[in-house]
């Protein structure tokens, strides 16, 4: 076909593509929301859990056997925990922020099956510590963290810890796994030695642990977790 031909049969042809064009526009605008519908109502899914994606290997197989003896593990959420304006995050107004949060958090997880079965937070430990030391004292009802001392700690007490200290493990986790390694505590010591200063320690951060129903389906564990991010 020559170029005179295919111009003349283009020319014959444009005024039946010029009828037919909002014919095309709508169908195609048709199914374009369609489309973007079926996008919306059942949105695509992509797993990204490594496991899934790991072939079959003698230690997966023996996983596998030992898995049937032992319960599922408790599968951690951990949550970093600063101040906006950089501050101390152990100051008691923030750790009194921090509880109340935590109780909102606690509250939301309860409307998505008790999802969080164990909270280790820095507020929370320190009102388990009120609890079992302090008569049970809400951390709200104080003002200075020397107060808060004073009803945790008897006069005498020092600020050492030995190897053979019940809370030489416990302080030794609170420092390096729940709290920036910029924790300092010697206004504490310094306050249990002469009852003076502040007493407040400091840190710029904190780590909260929440250990999730490692029993829930992981698909569904991971939705949740999501809807707790959100929260």
């Amino acid at each position: 076909m020559d170029k005179a031909g295919l111009e003349e049969r283009l020319a014959m042809a444009a005024p039946q593509f010029e009828r037919s064009a909002p014919l095309i526009v709508a169908v195609f605008t048709l199914l374009t929301l369609i489309l973007a519908t079926n996008l919306y109502v059942s949105p695509p899914t992509f797993q990204t859990d490594l496991n899934d994606f790991s072939p079959d290997t003698d230690a997966s197989e023996a996983h596998d056997r030992i898995h049937v003896h032992f319960p599922n593990e408790m599968r951690p959420l951990f949550v970093h925990v600063e101040m906006d304006d950089g501050s101390n995050v152990l100051a008691l107004e923030a750790l009194q922020a921090m509880n109340d949060d935590l109780a909102h958090f606690q509250n939301e997880s309860e409307k998505r099956e008790n999802m969080i079965h164990v909270w280790t937070t820095a507020p929370g430990i320190l009102q388990l510590a009120l609890d079992e030391e302090g008569g049970g004292a809400p951390l709200a009802s104080f003002n200075s963290w020397s107060s808060v001392i004073d009803v945790l700690f008897d006069e005498d007490e020092t600020c050492g810890l030995t190897a053979n200290d019940q809370l030489l493990s416990a302080a030794t986790y609170a420092s390096s796994a729940l709290l920036h390694n910029d924790l300092n505590y010697e206004p504490v010591c310094v306050y249990l030695d002469d009852n003076t200063g502040t007493g407040a320690p400091s840190a710029s951060s904190t780590m909260w642990v929440l250990e999730v129903n490692p029993e829930l389906e992981e698909t569904h564990r991971r939705m949740l977790q999501d809807q707790l991010r959100d929260v």
